[in-house]
């Protein structure tokens, strides 16, 4: 039989269930009648009486938040009896906090075993790798958190998207598209960690998927993605909240084939050099190049076209480079700004691929060798670029400060997680851990709806 809390037919036997209880099993009950139901409505969806544990009397409940099983019972009257003893209490205070116990809450509660019984740990997909240029980086983004979770008492479960559309699920095996999409709503999966980087993983699109399978995950959604990753609009959109972006023309890849001779002479006498050059939605600095002539503005063009089909052609603002992450995962807190980063590369004349991703080719200063002035300036200018984004949990704005003062460049939706990577150095300056950081994007995750 299959009940929803949402009919009165369900209540009543519940009603009638633990009226029954307490004639026969004659505990002093933690809590009236009344306020277990009104729990019960309020943080399940379910309750399964399909057998469970090989027997005809199991019995199943799930959390209303992402469906996933959270008490299992091997027969009704293990639930009655848990009903009356101080655990039920505890958890009750657990769920009440956060929604969901973890794996080691539910472990320490000690003060009764169910027969047979137990909870399972929650089960988080972490997606990594994807077809955009960021692939590599995206894996090892992947292997830290699930690294975290882990040690954190979640179950992870690799969800590796190949460059060839080809996705490899565990130890479940690998799947096309279509087949994977089924797979991953059979799962039941508590949540998705997205450690996805540039195109097909931070523009919204598997943001949107996910929201049409109604499974919870972490970051911003589809809107504020797909915003964020084209560079040329989330500058017009910050921009129109006072904030100060560098002057920029865009081109398409149709009028450069026929119009070679004019864009050459619109930059130059628009913005003059020396410019950067730009796809308009690639990341890590994809296909970025600075142009100090013509010969290099023309190669700089080619290079870019290569990875977008609109790219835009940049000011050069010469300056210090800074970024600065926020932390927006907690209910009820506005977002803040975490300490500032100043990036000075070794090896490159910006902070390119290389330097990103490359062990000691740039010193990343934590905090900033900034006055308090101008750190207060960025971080106004991050929590604006978040808020008028639309960015959830975090973000990462990037900033180059010139003699006039900060220029915002552009925002990241999902920064990278690897172990060279800024957000979590500007976290753990912020006192808090790569795994504490883990932790909160999936309670954040957790307590979320899916998006719409």
């Amino acid at each position: 039989y299959f009940f929803h809390f949402d009919s009165d037919f369900s209540l009543i036997f519940f009603s009638l269930l633990l009226n029954l209880s307490k004639k026969l099993f004659p505990f002093t009950t933690i809590f009236s009648r009344e306020t277990f139901l009104d729990f019960l409505v309020k943080h399940f969806i379910n309750i399964d009486l399909k057998p469970a544990f090989g027997t005809p009397d199991g019995i199943c409940i799930f959390c209303a938040h992402t469906r996933f099983p959270i008490f299992k019972f091997q027969k009704v009257q293990d639930l009655i009896t848990f009903y009356f003893t101080p655990a039920y209490a505890r958890v009750f205070d657990i769920i009440k906090g956060v929604y969901l116990p973890s794996a080691n809450q539910m472990n320490s509660l000690g003060d009764f075993t169910m027969s047979e019984g137990y909870s399972s740990p929650l089960t988080v997909g972490v997606l990594m790798g994807g077809i955009s240029s960021e692939h590599e980086v995206s894996l090892l983004s992947g292997e830290g958190v699930i690294r975290a979770l882990k040690e954190l008492g979640y179950e992870p479960l690799p969800i590796k998207i190949r460059r060839d559309f080809i996705w490899e699920i565990g130890t479940i095996g690998s799947f096309s598209i279509d087949e994977a999409l089924c797979k991953l709503k059979k799962l039941n999966l508590s949540a998705v960690f997205i450690a996805l980087h540039g195109a097909f993983g931070e523009d919204g699109r598997i943001q949107g998927v996910l929201d049409w399978l109604g499974i919870p995950y972490t970051g911003s959604g589809c809107s504020a993605c797909s915003l964020a990753m084209n560079k040329v609009r989330a500058k017009a959109v910050v921009k129109s909240f006072g904030v100060r972006v560098a002057e920029h023309l865009v081109f398409h890849q149709e009028n450069w084939t026929w119009d070679r001779p004019e864009v050459v002479s619109l930059v130059k006498r628009e913005l003059n050099f020396p410019v950067v050059i730009k796809p308009v939605s690639q990341g890590s600095s994809v296909g970025v190049s600075i142009a100090n002539d013509e010969q290099q503005l023309l190669n700089g063009i080619e290079e870019a076209f290569e990875w977008d089909k609109e790219i835009f052609i940049e000011k050069f603002i010469r300056g210090t480079e800074v970024t600065c992450g926020i932390w927006d995962c907690e209910d009820g807190v506005p977002p803040k700004a975490l300490p500032v980063t100043e990036i000075c590369p070794k090896t490159s004349r910006f902070f390119d691929y290389t330097a990103k991703y490359t062990p000691g080719a740039t010193d990343e200063i934590t905090p900033a060798r900034l006055n308090d002035e101008l750190t207060q300036k960025v971080q106004e200018m991050a929590i604006t670029a978040h808020k008028a984004i639309g960015c959830e949990m975090w973000s990462r704005s990037d900033f180059i400060i010139d003699e006039a003062g900060p220029v915002w460049i552009e925002i990241n939706t999902i920064p990278g997680l690897t172990p060279t990577s800024l957000y979590p150095q500007e976290a753990q300056h912020a006192g808090i851990s790569y795994k504490d950081m883990v932790k909160a994007f999936v309670e954040f995750a957790l307590r979320k709806s899916p998006h719409c």
